[in-house]
């Protein structure tokens, strides 16, 4: 989760607009209670989808949404911004990717490209999309999570920037155009010059621009930054993974790989103006067996995941441990569990390889894994696995994506290990126990 890295053929955004009796709200204001209540029976409706044909569908186009009726916006196409590449966002934990309203209903947006370059287009409901530009120079995105729109109505042109500089900048981002770079706006604590070595990502922000928080580049040093009175504080702690940011302000909860999803929560402080010299203190710690994990950021309160632990009756789609490289949200080794077919799996280049199956019933018992694996591009990866007593997976081969400008993987890359349900689309319930789960790092001696 420390860092990731994204590919997505097109961008769509909804418009959520009231249905035939429902109470009226304002078109420009997004109400989530117009969508209706979620229920067990709501099926994909693959025929009525598939009749829309999106892919023929102009940027700044919309349809309908079958069951909702929602307007859903297409925002790229193979044509716009431009040709050649394959559009996407930043990852969904960092800072704002969509600006507030500035020019009547008119809405900035930030996407992204496989080549790691940053870009901005408008967005309006009447006109479609327009203006696009890309964020070049110093003052220029310096990796994924280092961009936020501000979240203050006060300042709804403004975004800020961790740049390839070390620093992070306030910029009017109206002003940048297809030639001209985005220019820094001194003042209420802005730009901040942080560290040219380890510049900030996982940039986001409290309601109103009112405290910020981001990680050093990959090491376990968080700061929380309060621009209002110049106030800067950091925390170290060994195996941080993200921060995520109360919307509120004050606090700050820190995923961690050690506990393996657990929460460390960091008390900024309470005074106005901050005491400066007064650190952040941990106010609470948890051990991860409710996983603080890809949750997002709101006010007062964050969701975490429960995963059900009692083994159940999945006849579709089960995905336990998981390795994740941090450039791509597909695994490059999962465990599934499909139509009564139990697989282990290996993603890489959007490619999927079975490397064991076995079709049999394998509900209502333990089943006991354990993994050797060695993640590398190069033919010196390897994978052993185990079901009980009976070796499943001894490979010997690639077993990572490139890492390299082109597929959008950092070197090094970093993996981490996550597990629980995660299926498709289906009315029946699913459970799981997950009992004994350990890893750790093995010599190289060990294959």
């Amino acid at each position: 989760m420390r860092k990731s890295w994204r590919a997505v053929g097109l961008l769509m955004i909804a418009s959520i607009v009231p249905f035939s009796g429902w109470r009226q709200a304002s078109a420009d204001v997004p109400d989530p209670i117009q969508l209706p209540a979620a229920a067990t029976d709501q099926t994909p409706m693959t025929s009525a989808y598939s009749a829309l044909n999106v892919p023929a569908l102009a940027a700044g186009g919309y349809y309908q949404d079958p069951r909702t009726q929602v307007k859903v916006y297409k925002l790229t196409s193979a044509t716009f911004p431009t040709t050649g590449f394959s559009w996407g966002h930043a990852y969904s934990e960092g800072g704002d990717e969509v600006s507030l309203p500035y020019n009547g209903s008119t809405r900035t947006i930030h996407l992204t490209t496989i080549d790691g370059f940053h870009w901005l287009i408008d967005f309006n409901p009447s006109t479609g999309v327009s203006n696009w530009r890309k964020l070049t120079g110093t003052i220029s995105p310096w990796t994924d999570l280092a961009f936020a729109f501000s979240n203050n109505p006060a300042t709804p042109k403004y975004a800020y920037i961790a740049g390839w500089d070390g620093a992070i900048h306030q910029v009017d981002f109206t002003t940048c155009t297809q030639t001209q770079p985005c220019t820094s706006i001194s003042g209420n604590g802005w730009p901040l010059e942080d560290d040219q070595i380890y510049r900030p990502s996982w940039m986001h922000q409290s309601k109103n621009d009112g405290l910020f928080v981001w990680m050093r580049g990959n090491t376990d040093v968080v700061v929380a930054y309060h621009p209002a009175s110049g106030t800067r504080k950091t925390y170290n702690e060994c195996a941080i993974n993200e921060p995520r940011i109360d919307r509120e302000g004050r606090y700050i909860g820190l995923t961690m790989d050690d506990p393996q999803n657990g929460i460390v929560v960091l008390d900024f402080g309470s005074a106005d103006p901050p005491d400066r010299y007064a650190p952040m203190t941990v106010v609470q710690r948890a051990d991860g067996t409710v996983p603080f994990a890809h949750v997002p950021s709101r006010r007062n309160r964050c969701n975490r995941q429960i995963l059900p632990k009692r083994f159940g009756s999945p006849r579709r789609y089960l995905l336990s441990p998981q390795h994740i490289p941090r450039g791509d949200d597909s695994p490059v080794l999962a465990i599934r569990y499909i139509s009564g077919v139990l697989k282990i799996t290996q993603d890489l280049g959007k490619h999927q390889t079975v490397l064991y199956q076995e079709p049999g019933e394998f509900r209502n018992r333990w089943l006991d894994f354990k993994f050797q694996t060695r993640f590398s591009p190069g033919e010196n990866g390897r994978i052993k696995g185990r079901l009980g007593d009976k070796q499943v997976v001894d490979y010997t081969g690639v077993t990572a994506n490139p890492e390299n400008a082109a597929t959008g993987y950092p070197s090094p890359s970093r993996f981490y290990f996550k597990m629980g349900l995660y299926r498709n689309v289906m009315t029946e319930p699913m459970t799981i126990y997950i009992d004994e789960y350990r890893k750790k790092q093995l010599p190289a001696s060990s294959f």
